[in-house]
């Protein structure tokens, strides 16, 4: 079984992949003003509310926008799950076509476009991902990116917008 994290802007989520398929999901708030311990405490008790048997666990993958809180989640794998996980870059292994993959492509949409292609290997896909912002990322059959679009999420910057019509 595989330990997956994915550390966004937005959400911390955390799922064990056995066989493709994804369960115990967890799902947290991201707080850069919370220590690794705090974190620890959080998704210690919230595994230990699914029942999940660590023991299983082999290996961990994390991925990661937020690097300020990087390390403190490496270190939190390991006390979970005693394994040392796997910091997905760019330079990651990751079975696309290296040349293809932009420099600035972030490693959440590296995983999403690897684990696409990997899953449909003989087409092409693009993966839609609904996060803080929308992004498609686009692969070729052969594995090489296409194309990736990011487009802030319109709801969340009309959240933040004062309102400009009152006491008009």
């Amino acid at each position: 079984m595989t330990a997956v994290l994915d550390i966004g802007n937005s959400n911390i989520v955390l799922s064990l992949e056995k066989d493709g398929v994804f369960e115990n999901t967890i799902r947290i708030f991201t707080d850069t003003k919370k220590t690794g311990d705090e974190y620890y405490v959080i998704l210690n008790t919230l595994l230990n509310d699914e029942g999940v048997d660590r023991s299983i666990v082999r290996r961990a993958v994390i991925s990661s926008v937020v690097p300020f809180i990087t390390r403190s989640f490496e270190k939190n794998m390991k006390r979970l799950f005693s394994v040392d996980p796997l910091i997905v870059t760019n330079s990651v292994e990751s079975g696309l076509v290296k040349e293809s993959i932009p420099p600035e492509l972030g490693s959440d949409l590296l995983c999403n476009a690897s684990y696409a292609h990997h899953r449909l290997k003989d087409r092409s896909v693009m993966v839609v991902d609904f996060g803080t912002a929308l992004t498609t990322t686009s692969v070729d059959k052969n594995g090489r990116v296409l194309g990736v679009t990011i487009a802030p999420d319109a709801a969340r910057r009309r959240e933040r917008r004062p309102d400009r019509t009152r006491g008009r």
